[in-house]
């Protein structure tokens, strides 16, 4: 018996040989035929093992073949547009990064990294020109990014006693087709969603334990985060004060409102005089400089009509001509971004899709207030924390954003806090009628026994 079963672990040695050698074997072919693609092929093989490296969740089989779905979609997306041509959604800005950065990694010795979009031209020819012109490779980053970004997502669930949603939270923040499609390709977004759920779980350490170690790991997130949009690089140093503001409380340390005021003020001063002296050392961005200067809503205006024009407009324009019109025009150009298009914008297929999304939204919305009305003491701060942050990012990029085609993409960008928040809104609903029933039937027939 000893050896009979010492022969069949042999074989199933030999067998998982033979699967590892058939999976390992196109992989080879396609780094023979494209040489230059090797380092994205090893990325792709890179993403597969890191899921078991992920504490606590790699000895839940249900959340290890959930992610593995999830990676092959997006790789598969990744394939396709790099060897076939672009996929839906990679046709404009994906594309232009991708032959910018090819261009920057042939032709130029040096690379200037300014701050948005010409940081991620810079960072992509920069690993071009280290590991090979590839465009799989620069999406095989945007994969690896957004994987992080689900490792994080996955922490701040775990952190708020969601551990037993991870596998419908992995499912609903991978398989959205805005997600699957933008971060698969050479866009920013899936390094933006990376450092700003990064801020936010580093913001809930913060707020429960405090800490230098914590605060610094805080403002690099955020520094990492504004580094890649102009937009985010101003709302930075407000995100910061929402932390601060959220983390005066602890168990042994209570502070009066006035107090907490004076402490507000105090912070207010310290991050714009921060502010001040980079704006003056020269790292600052347009729209930075805006925010300082008093004209950030008029600069998001101008940069929603200039770069963003067309496509399936709201039809509701932030008119910053006046306090009085910024006031009245901000909350309407705040609901388009949210939830537009209406049913009666819809016009063809994309708008409806559209429609679903801001519907989807709409309901882990609802579902992430009911759940911080429902909750209390340190959880409902948390709650309280994350809805506040979500709503000030989202209001952000309403004010610079005038269609809904891009509205979806910015979105992208907090899609997975307020699923967090709202996953278990309608999934307990869902399960009521099936969990309940049998556990009631268990009591009957204890009942009955004895």
């Amino acid at each position: 018996m000893f050896l009979q079963s010492s022969k069949q672990r042999n074989i199933e040695k030999i067998k998982d040989l033979i699967i590892v050698l058939l999976l390992i074997l196109p992989l080879l072919l396609f780094i023979y035929i494209y040489p230059n693609h090797w380092m994205g092929w090893f990325i792709l093989a890179l993403t597969y093992a890191l899921p078991f490296f992920m504490k606590p969740f790699r000895n839940n089989k249900s959340w290890i073949i959930t992610t593995f779905f999830i990676l092959t979609v997006h790789h598969a997306v990744a394939f396709i547009n790099s060897y076939f041509g672009p996929t839906f959604g990679a046709e404009k800005d994906a594309l232009t990064f991708d032959r910018e950065a090819s261009l920057f990694a042939q032709y130029y010795n040096s690379l200037d990294f300014s701050l948005g979009s010409d940081l991620y031209v810079n960072f992509l020819a920069g690993v071009y020109k280290i590991f090979g012109d590839s465009k799989l490779l620069g999406s095989e980053l945007s994969v690896l990014a957004f994987l992080l970004s689900l490792f994080v997502i996955l922490k701040i669930a775990s952190f708020i006693n969601k551990d037993k949603y991870i596998s419908a939270i992995t499912l609903l923040y991978g398989i959205l087709p805005t997600v699957f499609l933008y971060t698969s390709v050479t866009l920013r977004e899936p390094f933006q969603m990376l450092f700003f759920s990064l801020t936010l779980y580093y913001g809930l350490k913060f707020m429960r334990y405090k800490g230098l170690g914590n605060l610094t790991k805080i403002i690099i997130s955020l520094f990492l985060m504004g580094i890649w949009h102009n937009g985010l690089m101003a709302a930075a140093p407000f995100i910061l004060l929402i932390i601060v503001f959220f983390s005066l409380d602890g168990k042994k340390l209570r502070f009066t409102k006035p107090l907490k005021f004076m402490l507000f003020c105090f912070s207010v001063a310290f991050v714009f005089g921060s502010f001040y002296i980079l704006t003056k050392l020269g790292f600052s961005t347009a729209a930075s400089q805006a925010l300082f200067s008093g004209d950030a809503l008029s600069y998001s205006g101008t940069y929603a009509k200039v770069e963003y024009a067309g496509g399936s407009t709201y039809g509701a324009n932030l008119d910053t001509s006046s306090l009085f019109s910024i006031i009245t025009t901000l909350p309407q150009v705040f609901i388009n971004y949210m939830f537009a298009p209406f049913p009666w914008q819809i016009r063809g297929f994309m708008d409806l899709y559209a429609a679903f999304e801001s519907l989807l939204r709409f309901l882990l919305l609802y579902f992430a207030w009911k759940s911080y009305r429902n909750s209390g003491g340190e959880l409902r701060n948390n709650y309280k924390f994350m809805l506040l942050v979500f709503l000030f990012i989202e209001l952000v990029w309403a004010t610079g954003t005038q269609n809904w085609g891009t509205a979806m993409r910015h979105h992208l960008i907090a899609y997975g806090i307020i699923l967090v928040m709202g996953i278990d809104g309608f999934l307990k609903r869902r399960n009521t009628g099936k969990s309940d029933l049998p556990q009631k039937r268990k009591k009957i027939r204890k009942r009955i026994v004895w």
